[in-house]
Formats: structure tokens, C-alpha cells, sequence
């Protein structure tokens, strides 16, 4: 009987045992990548009909669990390096299961950062290095760098680069399954070369202009010059300079582009030969305004004037200047002269009549006064006047008039003062006559005046309706027309119009 009960007391015990849930392998990668902003999973599975799960991790100082009662655990890792045991059991109703562990490597994914100059000089190299810092520290961080072009290794944090061409390498870092990539371009200095421009040899007393270059395929503007010795030169730095060395001398050119150079060198002195004096002069040293003036240069071989000036030949002139002129003899030596012209301006006056056109027949006389200077001597037709000149012709008669300021200079005006009838065109307005335009003498032979006394644009219109003149006047302006050919024509204004006739 003993032993009976014995048999039905262990059965209870494992019914009562076999309720209990039973934990599975905890399912989720056991290594993994860090990225703290993203939760990595992991799934937990029992028997019995298990109620809730218990998650717990060590450390628990870093990780973070979310959903730790639940079958699915969500769990965000720092940027770190680390091993992680995560560990869960199942609870039901009659009790709570044993734990089930994981271990979880954790692996900080690197960044790449590059240091060293990703340029160099031809024939030359650079050093470059590549690094990460990560949140462990780690020193289990392996580099990898492609292509191998140009590379003495590509292995390791470091590497020596001299490729001949520009070129993109790209470096990945690993750190256990993690990796990230970068990029760097490295590219050598163009080869230069200095090359120089101007010439090397001078005259006596003179100076050479030089110029250094160096032609490089990306055409760039930033290399520097060194000039030495500083003897006889008028700067050691830059592109150009003027060199005048009493003695034969070698200068070095140095040339930087970035942290390459190269050399250069030009033998300067002077030729040994002295510039020929040259002499500069003016046909006529005052001139009136307009006339033409010779100028002339002497004792050299060519000769280049300022303001477009051939030597020797003549040119008209309107104001006072001074001219320069440099003479190159045969050995290439230069001089240099100048010389000064003064321009006397016009004494320029207008005429007035105090009547045109004069009646025929009326033996009346009119006064031409001339405005310009009083100081200034004048004749008509030759014969000495004063600035009023009483004239009494009985046909239509064109006066010479010049004027003559101190130095000779002459500016003449020919004044036609007519003698016929006054053809006027008016309209009555408020019971008064209104003189538009005057036009005399008509009939005329092709010349004639047009007075108005108001503003006028004057049209001269022939048989044809044809538009010969436009003439613009002023009040009371006098307009000389001449050059008509004979015929019948209508001068029309806004305002009026009169038919004129023109004889031979």
C-alpha cells in the first residue's frame, strides 16, 4: 500500500511540474551593428500557455529595453562597442519558468576622417592617413584603400600616394562586421617650366622690361616669382620687371605654384651702344586753328609721335598741345623728344543788316554791324571797317568780311544783302496784321532770306510736291537759302504758306 501511494504522489508532481512553461531559444542576431536611433529585435517563445515574459540584459547601464514583458524585446544599443547578455523566462499560471541567456556582440560602425595634403609636386608623394574615432576607442579598426593605383600599400592607416594623374581613392573602414566609407582625391602639381619674355640686352642709360611665365595646363593664376640678385632690378617679386644692370648679370627666376617650384635663368646686361640724340621741331611753333603744321624728327632711324603724328607729314591742328616723339636708331636704341604748338583761336563774329532786303529804286542804305569783338580788326572785301559798315547797293550784293585777331589769324563771313521786294505772309488775328515769315527778294535766282518772328519749322516744297528744305527758325533769325534751281516752289509753315520763284 506504501509503495501504491508512492507511485500516485510522483504522478501528481509531474502533472503539477509539466504545467509550468518551458522556455526556446531566444531568436535575433547575436552580432550587430550600432545605431542608437535604431531598435534591434528580439523574439522569445514558451510552452504552457505562458502569461508574460521577463527580459532583463547586462550591463543594464546602456542598453534600453522596450516591451520587456512581451514575446518581442526592441532594444536600442549605444555607439559602443560591447558584449551584451540578454536574458529572459516565461511566466504562467503555475509558476515561472528557468532563464534562457543570449550574448549580443556589439560593434560600432566608424567613421572615416582623412589627414595629410591631397596634393603634391610632380616626382614627388604625399602621405595621407585615414582614421575613426569611435565611442570605445577601439584599436580593432582595419582600413582597407582602392584602388591600389599609385598607392605603396593598401592596407592600414597609413599609405603613401604619387599617382600620375589625378585620381579618387576610397577607404572603408571595418570594425568587426560594421564598415563605412570615404573618399579622398589626390592629384600631383602640373610640371612648370619659367620661360621668359623682352629683351635681354639694353642701351646705355636705359632698362629692359622682362616678363616671367610658366604655362601650365589648368592656366592658373596664382604662381609667385622670385627675382635674384636684387641687383640693378626695380622689384624682386612678381611677373614683371624692369632690369637695368650696370654690368652683365644672371638672375634666377623662381617660380611657386602651391608647394612645387621651379627654376629659370636670364642672362641681362647692357650693349654697349649709346642712344643717338634726337630733335624734335614744329613748322611753326603758333598756328591759327585749322591750319596745318608739319612736325619734324631728327637723328634716328624711326620715329613714333603721340596722337597717331606721322613725321614729317603734314596734319591739321585745332587746339594747343604738347607732342612727344621717340627716335629708335639702328642698334635699337631709343631717345626721346617733345614739342609744343599753340593754337590761336578765331576771332568769330555774325552780321546784321538793319534792312533786307533793300526796295529797288529806293537808294536807301543799310547798316551791317558785325558782333564780335571790338577789339579785333576787320575789313570788307579787303578794305579796313569798323564793326558797323554802312553798304547802299542798288542790286542784291554779297559782302566779304574778315576778321583778324592779334597774331593774324584770319575768320571770314560772306553776308548777302538783297535788294528786291518783300514777299510777307500774315494773317489777321484780333484785327491786326501778324507777320509770320518774310522771304527776299521773289522772285530771286536760287538765293534768298527767310526772316520769321516766331518759332518756324519752314518746309520748301517744288512742283512735284516734293520736300527740298526743312529749315528751323528762331524769332526773328535771317536764314540764307541758296543752291534752287529755277522753278516755281511753296515755303509752308504750320501756319502759312507763299509761292516763291526762282529765275535764272
Amino acid at each position: 500500500m506504501k509503495y501504491l501511494l508512492y507511485i500516485l504522489l510522483s504522478i501528481i508532481s509531474l502533472q503539477g511540474i509539466a504545467q509550468v512553461s518551458v522556455m526556446n531559444p531566444i531568436i535575433g542576431s547575436s552580432v550587430i551593428c550600432s545605431d542608437p536611433s535604431v531598435a534591434v529585435s528580439y523574439t522569445a517563445s514558451a510552452s504552457n500557455s505562458p502569461l508574460f515574459y521577463n527580459w532583463e540584459i547586462y550591463p543594464s547601464n546602456s542598453a534600453i529595453l522596450y516591451n520587456d514583458s512581451s514575446a518581442v524585446l526592441s532594444i536600442l544599443f549605444p555607439q559602443a562597442n560591447g558584449t551584451y547578455t540578454l536574458n529572459c523566462s516565461a511566466t504562467n499560471a503555475f509558476g515561472t519558468s528557468s532563464t534562457t541567456s543570449f550574448v549580443i556582440n556589439v560593434f560600432e560602425t566608424p567613421d572615416v576622417t582623412f589627414s595629410g595634403t591631397n596634393t603634391f609636386c610632380q616626382g614627388s608623394s604625399t602621405n595621407l592617413s585615414a582614421s575613426s574615432t569611435i565611442g570605445g576607442a577601439s584599436s580593432t579598426i582595419f582600413y582597407n584603400w582602392a584602388p591600389s593605383y599609385g598607392l605603396n600599400t593598401t592596407s592600414g592607416q597609413n599609405v603613401i600616394a604619387n599617382p600620375a594623374t589625378p585620381n579618387n581613392y576610397t577607404v572603408t573602414a571595418s570594425n568587426g562586421i560594421c564598415s563605412s566609407s570615404s573618399e579622398i582625391m589626390v592629384a600631383p602639381f602640373e610640371t612648370m617650366s619659367v620661360t621668359f619674355s623682352g629683351a635681354n640686352t639694353f642701351c646705355q642709360g636705359s632698362s629692359t622690361n622682362l616678363s616671367a611665365s610658366s604655362t601650365i595646363q589648368s592656366g592658373s593664376s596664382t604662381i609667385a616669382y622670385f627675382w635674384a640678385p636684387s641687383y640693378g632690378l626695380s622689384n624682386t617679386f612678381g611677373q614683371f620687371v624692369t632690369a637695368n644692370p650696370a654690368v652683365s648679370t644672371n638672375y634666377t627666376v623662381t617660380a611657386y605654384y602651391g608647394t612645387c617650384f621651379n627654376t629659370g635663368q636670364i642672362t641681362v646686361g647692357p650693349n654697349g651702344f649709346s642712344p643717338s640724340p634726337i630733335a624734335a621741331s614744329a613748322s611753326n611753333s603758333l598756328v591759327c586753328f585749322g591750319d596745318s603744321i608739319i612736325l619734324t624728327a631728327l637723328g634716328a632711324n624711326t620715329y613714333t609721335w603721340t596722337n597717331g603724328v606721322q613725321n614729317a607729314i603734314p596734319f591739321s591742328v585745332y587746339y594747343s598741345n604738347t607732342y612727344y616723339v621717340t627716335g629708335t636708331d639702328n642698334n635699337g636704341c631709343t631717345s626721346s623728344a617733345s614739342v609744343n604748338v599753340n593754337v590761336d583761336q578765331l576771332a568769330t563774329f555774325n552780321v546784321f543788316s538793319s534792312i533786307n532786303p533793300i526796295p529797288p529804286g529806293s537808294g536807301q542804305s543799310a547798316t551791317l554791324t558785325i558782333n564780335g569783338s571790338a577789339s579785333t580788326s576787320y575789313s570788307v572785301n579787303g578794305v579796313p571797317c569798323s564793326t558797323s559798315i554802312v553798304v547802299t547797293p542798288t542790286t542784291t550784293t554779297t559782302y566779304t568780311i574778315t576778321s583778324a585777331n592779334s597774331s593774324g589769324c584770319e575768320y571770314t563771313v560772306e553776308y548777302t544783302q538783297f535788294v528786291g521786294f518783300v514777299t510777307s505772309v500774315n494773317t489777321i488775328n484780333n484785327n491786326s496784321v501778324q507777320d509770320y515769315f518774310k522771304v527776299y527778294p521773289n522772285p530771286n535766282n536760287g538765293q534768298f532770306t527767310i526772316k520769321s518772328s516766331d518759332i518756324e519749322t519752314i518746309k520748301i516744297i517744288n512742283q512735284l510736291g516734293e520736300n527740298v528744305r526743312v529749315i528751323n527758325l528762331n524769332p526773328e533769325e535771317e536764314v540764307q537759302v541758296s543752291n534752287l534751281s529755277v522753278g516755281i516752289y511753296v515755303i509752308h509753315s504750320n501756319k502759312s504758306h507763299i509761292k516763291i520763284i526762282v529765275t535764272q
